[in-house]
């Protein structure tokens, strides 16, 4: 590769990882958070979820091992909670 294609593919490297920041930035609108997780989990299962489809303002709720979470469209998702005090997330599933 020659100077010019070097430094035009680093520069293309740079400004996909800084969209990628600024997008990881964006604070999810969650409009009623119910299920009693730690702060980070619920960001981290809001952020899942806008992934998969839901639309914001979410509400996000727990039943048992499953936190669940919806939005202002039909789409939700089920996400299955390890157990402890501390839970992770084990799975989703949206429809």
């Amino acid at each position: 590769m020659n100077k010019r294609t070097t430094t035009a593919l680093l520069t293309m490297l740079v400004l996909a990882a800084s969209a990628g920041v600024q997008a990881k930035e964006k604070k999810i609108n969650i409009k009623e958070n119910t299920s009693g997780l730690p702060a980070a989990l619920s960001d981290s299962i809001a952020q899942t979820s806008v992934s998969m489809g839901v639309k914001e303002p979410l509400t996000i709720s727990r039943s048992g091992d499953n936190a669940v979470v919806s939005g202002s469209t039909s789409t939700s998702c089920r996400i299955k909670l390890s157990q402890g005090a501390n839970p992770n997330i084990m799975g989703i599933s949206c429809k």
